[in-house]
Order: structure tokens, then sequence, then C-alpha cells
């Protein structure tokens, strides 16, 4: 019963201890420095907060990312919203199993490589060195392990050369799930078009 209350409360001093991690502007600073670091992209952050109401994690608000070879964001949110594993930070790994973005907008323009060729920079990894102001060691550095990826409101727009106005897909509202018992899960309706005038869009597996 003693181990158990001891436990306890040493599980309570990690997460308190954590939790005032993330809270502080030089880890803002810090988590931008890693996210352009391994997206090979200028991400910026207005703000970050300590999210408690759904688990620990970070609330980021006015997410913009650029690939270095883009220019102008490829990406924008108003809110991005990531949440710790709880377990394995017990662990001693600062995990994020969870996001939810809320009115992501994503640009893309024709290009010879096709519009998705400006993403493949992003998803080559990269150097994970970090600046001297940064924390160091491995423990400080976030990971990703995502069980559970929401959309509110989202949008994709698609901008052919010599046309006035994109192609968009309009009020994106998505949910992908997993676990190793039921594999991926995902719901998906979105509008095509700016009012939906080219009709609706549903996917659910």
């Amino acid at each position: 019963r003693v181990l158990l209350v001891v436990g306890a409360v040493l599980a309570l001093l990690v997460i308190g201890g954590v939790g005032w991690l993330l809270s502080g502007q030089r880890y803002h600073t810090y988590l931008v420095e890693q996210l352009s670091t391994r997206l090979h992209a200028q991400v910026k952050i207005a703000n970050s907060d300590l999210s408690i109401v759904q688990g620990l994690g970070l609330d980021l608000h006015r997410v913009e990312i650029q690939p270095e070879t883009a220019t102008a964001p490829l990406l924008t949110a108003r809110r991005v919203l990531v949440l710790l594993d709880v377990w394995a930070l017990l662990r001693g790994q600062l995990l994020f199993h969870r996001v939810e973005w809320e009115k992501p907008r994503i640009a893309l323009k024709e290009a010879a490589a096709g519009p998705f060729a400006v993403f493949m920079p992003m998803l080559s990894g990269g150097d994970t060195s970090v600046s001297s102001g940064a924390p160091s060691g491995e423990w400080w550095t976030p990971t990703l392990a995502l069980h559970h990826v929401k959309i509110t409101d989202g949008e994709v727009s698609y901008r052919r050369k010599g046309r006035a106005a994109p192609f968009v897909v309009t009020r994106t509202h998505a949910l992908l799930t997993f676990t190793l018992e039921r594999g991926v899960h995902a719901q998906l309706e979105a509008a095509l078009g700016t009012k939906g005038e080219f009709g609706t869009l549903a996917l659910r597996t």
C-alpha cells in the first residue's frame, strides 16, 4: 500500500514537471526548431499553451508550415492540439499520440513533378540536432506515434497554371484512429467546391 502511494506521488511529480516544461517559452522555441529541422520547412507557431482538458498536451495556435522549396505556406491551421501518451511519459518518453487540427488549410499548386512533390522533403527526415540554447538529451525530443488524428473544418485548394481560381475541397471533417485490434479506421466528409456545388464526398472504413 505504501509503495502504491509512493508510486502515485512520483507519477504526479513526473506529470507536473512535464506540464511545467511544456508550458515554458523555452520549450516552445525548442519545439519550433525541432519541427523546422525535421520537416525541412519554416515552421511558425504564434503561441502555445499547456492543455489538460482532454489529457496532458500542447495547444498550438496559428500554425504555419512553409517547405524550404516553397514561396508561401503550404499548410496553416488556426489551432492544433497534440496530446501526450501518459503511460509512455511514465516510462521517460515524450510521445505524442493524438493530434487534432482545427481549420487546417492546404494550398497545392500544379508542378512538373506533381502537386505533392513539395511534401517529399518534409517526409524524408533530416538532421535531428538542436541548437545549443535548447534542452539537450533525447528525453526532451518530441516523438510521434499517432493513434488518433482528427480534422475539423479543413480545406484543400489546388491551383492549376493559367487558372484564375483554384479547385477547392471545403468543410472537411475527418477522423483516423489506429488500434492493434482493429487496425486503421477512417471517416471523412467533405464538400467539393467552395459551397459544395460539385457535390460531397463521404468515406468510411
